[in-house]
């Protein structure tokens, strides 16, 4: 709930760790506020706590961002993929990103079956990108490592 600023429509989730408000995510972030309003924040056992909320004109931060590319978690996070692999895209980074991001297997064999299909002069380079398993995302332990302690367990792959 809030009052003040202006306007209406806006809503959150918050998320609650030992007792505390760790994080709120904006899940309507409504019209019409030309202030900042206060926020009470109500429901499970707390007792209603109050926040001033910041406004900020997503314009004011980019403006070549659209409201679909922010208008999730995910498509936000596509868009930052996307942008990586232009930054990225020859210093040899890239790898580290997908890993990262749990896309590493299915962005590489795409990729190469993308090369395979389109019949381009890539074809050749194509088995670079098709051949990937589980165990080009991480490195092997070092036998010496696994050898002094009997506790660890290679890398999935290896």
């Amino acid at each position: 709930m809030e009052s003040g600023g202006g306007g209406s429509g806006a809503t959150a989730v918050a998320t609650v760790s030992g007792g505390r408000i760790t994080y709120i995510y904006l899940t309507n972030e409504g019209s019409g506020y030309t202030s900042a309003p206060t926020v009470t924040i109500s429901g499970g056992n707390g007792s209603g706590a109050e926040a001033t909320a910041i406004l900020t004109e997503i314009a004011l931060v980019n403006p070549d961002l659209t409201t679909e590319q922010t208008a999730s978690k995910e498509s936000f996070l596509k868009l930052i993929q996307e942008e990586r692999s232009r930054e990225l895209a020859f210093e040899n980074l890239r790898k580290g990103d997908l890993v990262r991001w749990g896309i590493f297997l299915t962005t590489m064999q795409s990729a190469g079956d993308e090369m395979v299909t389109s019949g381009t002069n890539f074809m050749a380079h194509s088995r670079y990108f098709t051949n990937v398993t589980q165990g080009d995302e991480v490195w092997p332990i070092p036998a010496r490592d696994i050898g002094l302690n009997t506790a660890l367990v290679q890398n999935t792959g290896w």
